[in-house]
């Protein structure tokens, strides 16, 4: 796993979305790489492995789901924990995908792809995230916007 986590004073939150990435099994699984980390930007790369292609042999739209899903709840992690002062922030462990609009765009090629996500809306009980989906050659595949609740 590599992370690229510039040093400011939100690091702790850095450690924070590093250490729930790293103990988030299904996204293990699915080998899920944190690539990039900051309050503005969270970038996740997947691998195109032969388990996780469709019958046509290119790589599932529900692998796609997968990583969009993944870069949003943990980017929605990092804004709600910001929003929560000296509050519970164990609310941000109950992080829930609410809604999950995913347009796919071209059929993914290439070897790998990077979900990038940026917080739209940050609230006090409801996260909005925009997730674009780029393949190994920078070409968009797919975009998405989701909500969770915490």
């Amino acid at each position: 796993m590599s992370v690229q986590a510039e040093e400011h004073p939100k690091s702790a939150q850095h450690a924070f979305l590093r250490q729930l990435f790293a103990q988030a099994g299904y996204h293990n699984h699915l080998g899920l790489e944190l690539e990039e980390v900051s309050l503005d930007k969270l970038s996740v790369k997947l691998h195109n492995k032969p388990e996780l292609r469709s019958g046509r042999q290119i790589l599932h739209g529900g692998a796609i789901a997968s990583l969009v899903d993944a870069v949003g709840v943990f980017h929605a992690g990092v804004a709600a924990r910001a929003n929560i002062s000296a509050g519970d922030t164990s609310r941000v462990f109950r992080m829930a995908t609410i809604d999950l609009h995913l347009d796919y765009l071209r059929p993914p090629s290439g070897e790998s792809f990077v979900a990038s996500s940026a917080v739209v809306y940050a609230g006090s009980s409801i996260i909005r995230i925009r997730v674009e989906v780029v393949d190994d050659a920078g070409t968009l595949i797919a975009v998405a916007s989701a909500n969770y609740s915490y």
